[in-house]
């Protein structure tokens, strides 16, 4: 067994790598815009979109021809230092953008889209088989191989979470893109000097009675919880109880925040949120709760 050392130093040189095992996703193209100049940057994010919404549908010469334009500067500097492989346009990544932007309704009014939609027969390579549309056979066995290992719920909060980070559009994050980007969501807290009682703890026929929540097992200090694939993952039962008290008692959504971050990163973000909000108020001191 490797130690804990050895370990650290091969994620350290892999890592980074880990696109040639599982592709690019929404999750690693979103840490690839956090770590670029795109932050508050509208006009070089404007530049990217109009990029990715082409590459979305031509092959990869034609997309470097395009990105090759006077007018997409600002869109090559991106790609040059941040979505390329090998000092070529990482055109895996540019494509699945691309998707990710036409599968949420921000970019309605752009005539590429609309026209791009009509060819696929349908709103996004996720709504569907495409029979409707004219693509050839390979151009859908494409598009909905990438479909397939993409996950809608992530390629819309990238796409919708993407143009809030990069300054594009003003609107606060919605809790959900907030925890997806790791951002604040900005939304205000409620005045509770009018409050005329305090929230009290849910009881256990509350708590447990009609969710996928399994009740406090023999483990001590967790709770085994029943995701909705099937499986049960332990959860601590300090951020168990932190995490309820701060979203209404709400299991559906406990559960769902806890598939997309993994058991271990949610118990680590919710302890911490705990620690730095101990009367539960939630979304102390930026910290994200959804």
């Amino acid at each position: 067994m490797t130690s804990d050392n050895v370990a650290r130093d091969i994620n350290e040189l892999l890592d980074p790598l880990l696109f040639q095992v599982v592709g690019s996703t929404p999750e690693s193209i979103r840490d690839v815009i956090k770590e670029s100049s795109l932050r508050d940057n509208p006009d070089a994010a404007k530049k990217l979109v109009m990029l990715c919404l082409y590459g979305s549908a031509v092959n990869k010469v034609t997309m470097s021809n395009f990105l090759a334009k006077p007018e997409l500067s600002d869109a090559r500097t991106v790609v040059a230092n941040s979505i390329s492989i090998g000092n070529s346009p990482n055109m895996t990544a540019i494509t699945l953008l691309g998707h990710c932007f036409i599968s949420t309704d921000s970019f309605d009014k752009v005539n590429f889209v609309v026209q791009f939609r009509r060819k696929m027969g349908q709103h996004d390579i996720w709504s569907g088989n495409m029979d409707a549309g004219t693509l050839s056979d390979l151009q859908k066995k494409i598009l909905l191989e990438k479909a397939r290992v993409t996950s809608l719920s992530s390629a819309k909060l990238l796409a919708d979470g993407f143009i809030k980070f990069t300054g594009m559009s003003r609107a606060a994050f919605t809790n959900d893109e907030a925890e997806f980007w790791g951002e604040r969501a900005n939304i205000p807290e409620p005045d509770r000097a009018n409050e005329p009682t305090p929230r009290t703890a849910p009881s256990a026929r509350q708590r447990y009675g009609s969710s996928n929540i399994s009740p406090p097992g023999s483990v001590s200090g967790s709770i085994p919880l029943t995701l909705t694939d099937g499986s049960v993952v332990s959860i601590s039962r300090d951020v168990y109880d932190y995490y309820l008290a701060v979203n209404s008692n709400d299991s559906s959504r406990l559960i769902s925040s806890v598939m997309r971050n993994g058991a271990s990163s949610f118990i680590s973000k919710y302890r911490t949120a705990a620690a730095l909000d101990p009367e539960k108020r939630g979304n102390p001191g930026g910290t994200v709760v959804g």
